[in-house]
């Protein structure tokens, strides 16, 4: 027997994992350098354009001996965790152009009306943005 449900379960665990972080993670990310602005955002947005410009074939050796040395191979730590990092690099790349095109004016409103910076992201800014949002989940996905 093939053992496909085992098989097609750690997909499923695997792809969900990597989808939910990478998609949570890019989105706090991209909001912190697009929005926030902090120093030195632009040197962030260039490592992450860095990390998913990478081949993975370039990273496998170095991501095995970190799995050794945190004692994660064999385990779906061991795939999830550079897959979301690959993605998180991807992601954040992708949700700073959705919020670069987002008009700063939306924000200053929010804010006039007494919107946190947590209720200006997912109150405000992550509804306008959602289309992008899902296309990144989307191709996090495949």
């Amino acid at each position: 027997m093939g053992n496909f449900r085992s098989y097609l379960w750690n997909t499923v665990v695997v792809t969900v994992a990597v989808v939910a972080i990478s998609a949570v993670i890019s989105v706090l990310a991209a909001y912190g350098i697009s929005v926030l602005r902090p120093r030195g955002s632009r040197i962030l947005l260039s490592v992450a354009i860095l990390g998913f410009m990478l081949p993975t074939e370039a990273l496998i050796v170095p991501w095995y001996y970190q799995m050794t040395g945190m004692h994660f191979l064999n385990t779906y730590w061991a795939m999830i965790l550079p897959q979301a990092a690959q993605s998180v690099a991807f992601g954040t790349f992708w949700m700073v152009t959705a919020f670069a095109s987002l008009p700063r004016s939306l924000g200053e409103a929010a804010a006039l009306d007494g919107a946190s910076q947590w209720d200006l992201l997912w109150k405000v800014l992550a509804p306008n943005v959602a289309p992008a949002i899902k296309t990144m989940t989307a191709l996090v996905f495949l």
